[in-house]
């Protein structure tokens, strides 16, 4: 093998290299930003292709929402303090939206 033809492989070897590192990096999901009212009920957003929110240990998830769309949600329940109001609950403890502020709390 002469020289230029290893130079050649040895090129195209660190091009390619560098292109997958850079396609590592771009396709790595931002950080979501949590939103917690003062008892700490934290929002979270949930997207397709990841694992379901479940409502409590060993239970099977249950919620139900357009599976096709990114949705913001919270551990919560209908008339809870610090819960949304008007809001459903889409699955077992499960709220979509942000936890509204708790009154006389900040």
């Amino acid at each position: 093998m002469t020289t230029h033809q290893m130079r050649t492989r040895v090129l195209a070897g660190a091009v390619i290299a560098g292109g997958l590192a850079l396609t590592g990096v771009a396709l790595t999901p931002g950080t979501a930003e949590a939103r917690c009212n003062a008892l700490s009920m934290c929002s979270q957003v949930w997207c397709p292709g990841q694992p379901l929110p479940v409502g409590g240990s060993g239970m099977e998830p249950n919620v139900k929402w357009d599976m096709n769309v990114c949705h913001t949600w919270y551990y919560g329940f209908a008339g809870h303090t610090g819960s949304t109001d008007g809001q459903v609950e889409v699955g077992w403890r499960i709220m979509e939206g942000e936890p509204s502020p708790v009154p006389g709390l900040y």
